[in-house]
């Protein structure tokens, strides 16, 4: 990645992640707190063991059957039995949660690359690291952004308000 490029993206790094012994209500906190579309899992050595995102946060939350509706608006909301639902997935593990993660390298990887990653990643955010440890997230707007801001032509377009 152009060492300009590197720099900017290491200022726009977000630190957002939990422990893997971490419940489901800390790491979902955390994703609300972060703004970004996923968090990273580390294990103790600040490795990424997994990521959890919305799509994660909304698995958990609701019941499993609803992936595989197509259509929910005739089934009614058992308020009761989602409660209890929450109660119970809060204190369960984020690592019963989280999903394979997607990491790119800031010191080999090129901006190609991370895009190609993004544009892959249901998740839409990459966990960074550097010589393997964990060092922040990146979501691919505030990336698309980054690289738009560092490469567009100065002042080179009229806005529409």
């Amino acid at each position: 990645m152009h060492k300009m490029l590197e720099d900017r993206m290491r200022e726009a790094l977000v630190d957002a992640a939990v422990c893997e012994t971490a419940t489901f209500s800390e790491a979902a906190e955390q994703l609300h707190q972060s703004g970004l579309p996923a968090i990273a899992v580390l294990d103790d050595n600040r490795m990424v063991s997994g990521l959890f995102g919305a799509k994660e946060l909304i698995r958990g939350l609701f019941p499993v059957y609803l992936e595989e509706l197509r259509h929910s608006a005739s089934i009614p909301d058992d308020l009761q039995g989602l409660t209890e639902h929450v109660a119970e997935v809060s204190v369960e593990p984020v690592s019963s949660y989280m999903v394979e993660p997607r990491t790119v390298d800031i010191d080999t990887t090129s901006a190609i690359h991370i895009a190609e990653q993004l544009l892959h990643s249901d998740v839409r955010a990459l966990a960074v690291v550097e010589d393997g440890q964990y060092i922040g997230m990146i979501g691919a707007l505030r990336f698309c952004w980054l690289v738009y801001r560092s490469l567009a032509p100065q002042g080179g377009g009229n806005s529409v308000a």
